[in-house]
C-alpha cells in the first residue's frame, strides 16, 4: 500500500526493480547482481514517514505553546 502511495507524489516511478548485474543468468544458473533498488524504496519511504512524524510533533508543540499563552 505503501508503494502505491509513494508513487503518486514521484510520478508512479518504482525503484524496486534496479540494479547492477554483474554476471549475466546462463542455462540455470541465476544471474549474479546488486540489487540496490529495494533500498532506494524503502528509503524514500523511511524519510517521508520521518517529515510526517515531524510535523505531527511540531503541530502538538505549537498548539501547549498557544495553550499555555492562553492561560
Amino acid at each position: 500500500m505503501l508503494h502505491s502511495i509513494l508513487g503518486v507524489p514521484i510520478g508512479g516511478v518504482d525503484f524496486t526493480q534496479l540494479k547492477i548485474v554483474l554476471k549475466e543468468a546462463v542455462g540455470e544458473t541465476p544471474e549474479v547482481a546488486i540489487k540496490y533498488g529495494n533500498f532506494i524504496q524503502v528509503l524514500i519511504q523511511i524519510i517521508i514517514i520521518v517529515l510526517v512524524i515531524f510535523m505531527i510533533v511540531k503541530a502538538a508543540n505549537r498548539l501547549k505553546l498557544s495553550e499555555k499563552k492562553a492561560d
